[in-house]
């Protein structure tokens, strides 16, 4: 499922997309069940950790908050 404030609805739209990034919601028992899979997916792709926070820096500059 698709959140949050990337101005991607589904269907055409006049409102500008306000950042641009996609929000993603993942339901807690997935993330509870597959957390691990998850982080190492994201390390395999070349995301680092920064740490004290929940994101990762991937290649291009690319960010994803956990």
């Amino acid at each position: 499922m698709l959140v949050g404030s990337s101005g991607l609805f589904g269907f055409e739209t006049q409102v500008p997309a306000l950042t641009e990034d996609i929000d993603i919601a993942v339901p807690e028992g997935t993330v509870a069940q597959k957390g691990r899979e998850i982080v190492d997916a994201l390390q395999a792709l070349g995301f680092e950790h920064t740490p004290g926070t929940a994101s990762f820096t991937g290649p291009e500059s690319a960010v994803f908050d956990a």
